[in-house]
C-alpha cells in the first residue's frame, strides 16, 4: 500500500510540476491557509518531533543493509534541508513587503531537484526493502538484532518521509503559483 501511495506521490509531484494549473489569488491564499493549518496541527508537529530523534542504528557490517540505512539518513537529511529551505521561500514569496527579498528562480529549482531526489531515494529503498528483508533471516544471530534494528529504522524513515514529501509537494506547488502571479 505505502508502495502505491509513494508512487503516486511521486506522479502527482511530476504532473504538478511539468502542467501547473493557473491559479487565481484567492485559490492560492486558500490552500496557503490549509497549508499553515496543517503545518501547524498536531500531527504535523507529532512527525517533525519523530523525525528529530530518529537515530541511526549502528553498522551490521552486512552491505546492502548498511548501503539502505545510509540511503534513509541522506534522505532524512535532505528533508530537513528542505523543509527549512520551503518555509524560507514560503515566506518570502508571500511576504508582500518591499524590502523581502524575493526568492531567485535558481532557489526554486534547487529545491524541486531536492524534493526530486528524496522522492527518488524513497521509491528505491521502497523497492530495495523487499529484497533486504530475506537477508534478516541470513544473517548470523550476533547481527541479526542490528539487521532488524537497521530494517525497523529504514521502514520508519519511509513511513515519515512519505507523509512528510507529500505535504513538501502541495506546499512547493502552491509557492510556484504563487511565484508565478507576482
Amino acid at each position: 500500500m505505502k508502495k502505491i501511495s509513494l508512487a503516486i506521490i511521486i506522479s502527482v509531484f511530476t504532473l504538478t510540476i511539468a502542467n501547473a494549473q493557473v491559479k487565481t489569488r484567492e485559490q492560492l491564499k486558500t490552500e496557503q491557509q490549509s497549508l499553515n493549518a496543517e503545518h501547524n496541527s498536531a500531527s504535523y508537529k507529532e512527525r517533525q518531533n519523530k523525525i528529530a530523534l530518529l537515530s541511526v542504528p549502528p553498522a551490521t557490517g552486512i552491505g546492502d543493509v548498511d548501503a539502505l540505512v545510509d540511503s534513509s539518513k541522506n534522505a532524512l537529511a535532505l528533508t530537513k534541508i528542505n523543509d527549512a529551505s520551503l518555509a524560507d521561500l514560503f515566506r518570502r514569496t508571500t511576504d508582500s513587503s518591499a524590502t523581502s527579498k524575493k526568492p531567485a528562480k535558481e532557489e526554486l529549482y534547487a529545491l524541486s531537484n531536492n524534493i526530486t531526489v528524496v522522492s527518488n531515494s524513497l521509491a528505491k529503498t521502497a523497492k530495495d526493502l523487499l529484497v533486504i528483508q530475506d537477508q534478516e533471516d541470513n544473517a548470523d544471530m550476533l547481527k541479526q538484532a542490528n539487521v532488524i534494528e537497521s530494517i525497523s529504522y529504514v521502514k520508519m524513515v519511509n513511513a515519515l518521509l512519505t507523509e512528510e514529501l507529500a505535504y513538501e509537494i502541495r506546499a512547493y506547488n502552491n509557492l510556484i503559483a504563487t511565484y508565478k502571479l507576482r
